[in-house]
């Protein structure tokens, strides 16, 4: 089997893997000139946000770490702000099923009919 890659032709995986590993071992000099770019130029940048610091910003956790950015935090604390984003109760009354709506309506002293539909329900909410 020959190592050559041709142009249009289809790569196998030991030609991919190859590849992967050039890449993970080769210089950053060589590879930045590879891409065209400065021996800086294909990098993360490591100066973002920590991911505590991502979601007081008002970002999804599940977003983090921004694009172009690598990762400042922990698998763990990461693993901590994902749950915590899902265990979230919900705000945006749209959003909202039937019960969540009426406790929220309930919470606002906003009386409405048990039996009430979502559309009704969503037609109490005051506009903000």
């Amino acid at each position: 089997m020959s190592d050559d890659i041709k142009p249009g032709e289809q790569l196998t995986l030991a030609q991919i893997n190859k590849l992967r590993n050039q890449v993970r071992t080769a210089p950053v000099s060589q590879v930045g000139n590879q891409a065209g770019g400065s021996d800086e130029s294909w990098r993360l940048r490591t100066d973002g946000p920590t991911v505590s610091e991502y979601v007081a910003a008002g970002y999804k956790a599940s977003n983090y770490p921004p694009k172009g950015y690598e990762s400042r935090s922990s698998a763990e604390e990461i693993a901590e702000a994902l749950k915590l984003e899902q265990e979230a109760p919900e705000t945006d009354t749209l959003k909202m099923k039937v019960p969540e709506l009426k406790e929220w309506l309930t919470g606002r002293g906003i009386d409405f009919d048990a039996s009430a539909k979502k559309e009704d329900l969503l037609a109490l909410v005051p506009k903000e």
